[in-house]
């Protein structure tokens, strides 16, 4: 799953407890504008497998999703 830090509704923060109560087991990629530090800062601990600065190409999101797909 790929969420923004900012969503309409419900944000990133939310939707990622929410995803988590469903499927404590999903693979969670956060894409932001906002700094890096920043914006990881709000999900540790929460289970975030990576991060993708915006603006992103292509292969950089097909990379990151390889990396969370691979990871243990």
């Amino acid at each position: 799953m790929v969420l923004d830090l900012n969503m309409p509704v419900m944000g990133g923060e939310e939707t990622l407890r929410q995803l988590k109560l469903i499927r404590p087991d999903v693979r969670v990629i956060l894409s932001s504008g906002y700094n890096e530090l920043e914006a990881v800062r709000l999900f540790t601990g929460k289970g975030l497998e990576g991060f993708i600065q915006k603006p992103y190409t292509a292969p950089q999101l097909m990379e990151r999703i390889r990396a969370a797909l691979d990871a243990e």
